[in-house]
């Protein structure tokens, strides 16, 4: 670009002189990595076994190319030739990216393609960044493997020099899927396979890093689905290797005060008197190239640190000269030969008046020479540079319009060389041989820079033409501060600072503000005290309490009015927390500052949890809570409260002391019931702290079961929720752990029927009205009732199913209860009940359909009509046998009030009477027999028995008498008795088989003696019917009756027939 002189009364030129000055103030500085272009590329869902990927448009030669390739099934993946890996990583058999990079040459393909083991889904994008170090573009990089979210992190990485380009790479395994870019970088690319899970999608987007050589924390992309991921972060590194603008405000001598600004640090140090000036920029006005150095040509020269590299590769010197002397020999610009051992030189003078000279002690030729251009007291933009690959040195010369008035160039033979000594600017170091005043430069020197690469004339004179604001030579006084992070956009005079973690490192960008608090003071240059502060505690800024002094922050001109505080780490926990910034940094400040956003140190997590109890019903510690077993182990009761214990830590792993937050308990997964697991509902209760140890006593969990849980305080930080930390910044979140076991805090049961008792317990007696005191009754309906289990708080647990189920018959009650309680009830005949499981918590309890209460018998009773009720209730044992599991009761059994009867509820009181009888024994002899029962009067014929039956085997024959001998008689007795009677007869004994029995009804369950049936002899049967004893002798009605049949033995006058006698 030419550039015309400025001259007053030349209007043109002067208009164009202003048109090119803001050209140069806009256009950004040459030391800034900028985005060329991007593409991107996918198989789709069909696969191949290649991906070719397109070169970005507007290439230029030493534009360095980053490429992603992201494949499935960790496929081995082949890059075409020169593009050099820089990692590949897999995460598991889902999902593999590598990372590549490339220099562009001259000219370039089209495209290229990378192949893979196998045919595959494959996604991948390729970028093009500008002015990136061509021989080592990758300055640091982060990968991570991500579980399956939609969170997709990149890990935090520490750049070793200012000014990178950081490039995010991301891949998800989830073909379907698109990415929303992390906070503060570009968005270049977003590409799919389709496919869903079975394909990939990618992200590219950068961003130009701000914060010096501080850590850049994550980076964390969002995608639209949740998979396993993988994530590479990538800091590319500016061509520039050095670059000193001597722009300070005065030079002492003392180490690093030539600030060297290309972010590599290697700061210079003035020597022997060298001095910044101002008075005759090479570019003059605001913005312009400010100050410069001034060289006494005698023994000045500024000393440039053993950090500085040895050269081995292409680069390149650029430098503003203003010679006094274009004839004096040896005036080194840029030199790195103190020893004279192999190092190189960039001079005026060496070849004459006003000629340039490119030495390079170790090849052949050394000297490249330009001709007579450099005039007296005239600024000049000028060039070294060295091609080492294709053995070329060259020289430029631009004048301070702007116009290439020299270029010369050789080609060379030979292995570069390098010098063990220090670079110099402006002379020779002290140490060299050559360290006279034959060897220094006379006159001014500015904007001295050194890029890595071989610079094209283009480049040079985008360099030529950089300005910036000046400040003047003498440092301002701020009006204030303020602090922020250190990726804040460049010029911003306000800024936020995120939420921090308690004892890992951070740093913050400290401004110097103008007056009004809305510019920065770039012309400051001061020691200013740096401090965390409690912003909780105290009035204002002043009175804010002091957490720490972080110490002093040196800024000079250079840093123009913004610095950053690196290496911050406060170990403990502070939810409101400020910089603050005191001016000077002793004595008595006169500007004292906060930083206008406040922000939280948040513990790094939760460590320590544990949960535990006293028992199954009560909060402690006696006991752990972590069984997942579906049986034995340590037990807890839905509902009812536990204890929750943490420790808030540092990223060190020590207790945060100040942490005093209420954490969310935070369920996860429900792990038991294995199948159809419920979640129920978690609550922490209410927190208590003590040296950043939180207890609650009032946790409780609904359901009954295990799960997992993690504790998340997302509130600890509020102070940050406006500010963009985002809610993985913000939040202290416990490692996940498993609870349980849970049961049932009790059973609730209520009835499902209406039971009805069998009158006379025989459903096939056609008349029936009451029941016998004794006898035994079972239902005609069955009482069942429903189990619910419940927790505490009366809600149903459904999780109490399957392996969780305990209930069994063993643990029902049954109590049976008559009104008035006068009248005792025998149960004894009551049976195992039947416990079955319906699902969800609930259950069914019947009576066992073989049931059978009675009235017990004793003495007699009036008739009474029978009111009676069942209460019944259930418990969970098994858990018992563990110390304080306890056991799991009814609340609210199930109570069946007034059980009817299917055909009268009436009881009665009875007996059976047998009579004696006498006949002849020609002739078959009724037994009277009935059944009796008590009435207030005594016992009287019970004419309602219809339903009575006994057969002849139950009646027991003894005591055979004369000539009846066993067996010649025969009982017989059937049929139901009516109205109270029955049918019992002996059938005739024939002629001259006369004499007697005696006969007892074996009412009883055991039965004695024998009896005759048909004419044979047969053990007699038990009745079974007890309920119809009477009291024939003792006290008790537990006796069988009996009687005596008498054949022949009594005859009476002749009209008598039939004669019978009571016995």
């Amino acid at each position: 670009m030419t550039r015309p002189h400025a001259v007053i009364g030349q209007p043109g030129r002067l208009l164009r002189w202003s048109l090119l000055l803001l050209l140069a103030f806009v256009h950004p500085a040459w030391s800034a990595i900028s985005q060329v272009g991007s593409t991107s590329s996918a198989t789709g869902s069909g696969g191949s076994g290649s991906l070719a990927l397109a070169y970005p448009a507007g290439l230029a030669a030493a534009d360095i190319l980053i490429a992603q390739i992201a494949v499935g099934n960790n496929l081995t993946i082949t890059a075409p030739a020169g593009w050099t890996l820089i990692n590949r990583t897999n995460n598991g058999s889902a999902l593999t990216q590598a990372a590549y990079w490339k220099r562009a040459g001259a000219s370039n393909p089209a495209s290229e393609s990378w192949s893979f083991s196998a045919s595959d889904r494959a996604v991948g994008t390729m970028a093009a960044y500008r002015d990136v170090d061509p021989v080592a573009p990758v300055n640091g990089f982060t990968v991570q493997a991500n579980a399956s979210s939609t969170s997709v992190t990149a890990g935090s990485l520490a750049p070793t020099v200012s000014g990178t380009q950081l490039v995010g790479l991301y891949a998800l395994a989830n073909g379907n899927a698109s990415f929303s870019p992390a906070p503060g970088m570009a968005e270049r690319e977003d590409d799919a396979t389709g496919a869903g899970p079975n394909g990939m999608a990618v992200e590219l987007a950068d961003e130009a890093y701000a914060g010096g050589t501080a850590a850049t924390g994550t980076r964390v992309a969002t995608s639209t689905s949740s998979a396993a991921s993988i994530a590479h972060l990538v800091a590319l590194q500016p061509s520039t290797l050095a670059s000193y603008r001597m722009d300070e405000a005065a030079w002492s001598g003392s180490s690093g005060e030539v600030v060297d600004s290309s972010g590599r640090s290697h700061h210079a140090s003035a020597a022997n008197g060298a001095a910044p000036g101002g008075t005759t920029p090479a570019l003059a006005g605001n913005p312009g190239t400010c100050n410069y150095g001034v060289f006494d040509g005698t023994n000045d020269y500024v000393a440039v640190p053993a950090s500085f590299p040895s050269l081995t590769t292409d680069f390149t010197i650029t430098a503003w000269i203003r010679t006094t002397n274009n004839a004096k020999s040896g005036q080194r610009i840029f030199i790195d030969d103190q020893s004279n051992s192999g190092g190189y030189g960039f001079s005026l003078g060496d070849g004459g008046t006003g000629r340039l000279r490119f030495y390079t002690r170790a090849v052949t030729p050394i000297i490249l020479d330009t001709n007579n251009v450099i005039n007296n007291n005239t600024w000049y933009f000028v060039a070294a540079v060295a091609d080492i690959v294709a053995k070329t040195k060259s020289l430029y010369v631009f004048n301070q319009a702007g116009t290439q008035i020299a270029y010369v160039t050789q080609t060379y033979t030979g292995t570069w060389g390098t010098d063990s000594g220090a670079a110099s600017i402006g002379g020779e170091n002290n140490a060299s041989s050559e360290s006279g005043s034959s060897f220094k430069f006379s006159g001014s020197l500015d904007e001295v820079s050194v890029y890595s690469g071989a610079l094209s004339a283009a480049k040079l004179s985008v360099i030529m033409s950089q300005t910036r604001p000046c400040s003047g030579t003498a440092s301002a006084t701020p009006s204030g501060f303020n602090a922020f992070e250190t990726g804040t956009a460049p010029n911003s005079a306000t800024g936020v600072i995120r939420t921090k973690i308690a004892a890992s490192a951070f740093g913050v960008d400290v401004i110097a503000l103008k007056s009004g608090g809305t510019a920065v003071e770039t012309a400051f240059a001061g020691d200013v005290k740096v401090e965390l502060v409690d912003a909780s505690v105290g009035a204002g800024c002043g009175a804010y309490g002091l957490i720490r002094n972080l110490g002093t922050l040196s800024f000079t001109v250079a840093d123009l009015g913004r610095k950053t505080f690196a290496g911050i780490s406060e170990p403990d926990a502070w939810p409101n927390a400020r910089i603050r910034m005191t001016y000077p940094a002793t004595g008595a400040p006169t500007i004292t500052a906060c930083s206008t956003d406040n922000f939280a140190i948040r513990p790094a997590s939760f460590g320590g949890v544990t949960v535990s109890d006293a028992s199954s019903a009560t909060a402690g510690t006696a006991r752990t809570l972590t069984n997942t077993a579906a049986s034995g182990g340590n037990v807890h009761k839905a509902g009812r409260p536990f204890s929750i214990a943490a420790t808030a830590r540092n990223a060190a792993g020590a207790a945060t002391s100040n942490y005093a937050g209420s954490p969310a308990a935070s369920l996860t997964a429900c792990v038991l019931p294995a199948t159809g697991c419920t979640l129920g509902a978690l609550a922490a209760g209410t927190w208590s702290a003590a040296s950043g140890t939180v207890t609650t006593t009032g946790a409780s969990y609904s359901e009954v079961g295990a799960f997992t849980m993690k504790l998340v305080d997302a509130s600890f930080a509020a102070v940050d929720a406006a500010d963009g930390s985002s809610a993985a910044e913000m939040t202290i979140e416990s490692a996940v752990l498993s609870v349980g076991r849970f049961v049932p805090d009790h059973f609730d049961l209520a009835t499902a029927s209406t039971p009805v008792f069998k009158t006379f317990n025989d459903t096939t007696c056609g008349t029936r009205t009451f029941t016998y005191v004794g006898q035994p009754f079972g239902y005609v309906t069955l009482p069942e009732a429903t189990i619910t289990a419940k927790n505490a708080a009366g809600a149903t647990t459904v999780n109490y199913a399957g392996a969780l189920w305990k209930l069994t018959a063993a643990g029902v009650a049954q109590d049976y209860t008559h009104a008035p309680a006068t009248y005792t009830l025998d149960a004894g005949l009551v049976g195992t009940p039947v416990v079955t499981e319906t699902g969800g918590g609930t259950g069914t309890v019947a009576a066992n359909a073989a049931d059978a209460i009675a009235f017990a018998r004793g003495m007699p009773v009036a008739p009474f009509a029978a009111d009676i009720s069942l209460s019944t209730s259930i418990q969970d044992t098994t858990e018992n046998g563990v110390a304080g599991n306890g056991i799991i009761m009814t609340t609210t059994p199930a109570v069946f009030s007034s059980m009817g009867f299917d055909s009268g509820n009436l009881i009665r009181f009875g007996q059976l009477v047998l009579s004696n009888a006498h006949g002849s024994e020609l002739l078959a002899l009724p037994v009277p027999i009935e059944t009796r029962y008590w009435t207030a009067a005594g016992f009287a014929l019970n004419a309602d028995d219809h339903c009575t039956q006994l057969a002849a085997t139950h009646v027991a024959l003894s005591n055979w008498q004369r000539n009846l001998d066993p067996c010649e008689t025969s009982v017989t007795l059937f049929g139901r008795f009516n109205g109270g009677r029955g049918n019992l007869r002996f059938s005739a004994p024939a002629p001259g088989n006369t004499g007697s029995v005696d006969l007892t009804l074996q009412l009883d369950v055991v039965a004695g003696g024998s009896t005759c049936v048909g004419g044979a002899a047969t053990a007699a049967a038990a009745a079974a019917q007890s309920w119809l004893q009477g009291r024939w002798s003792g006290a008790a009605y537990d006796q069988n009756p009996s009687a005596r049949a008498s054949f022949g033995l009594h005859r009476g006058s002749k009209p008598l027939i039939y004669l019978r006698e009571m016995w």
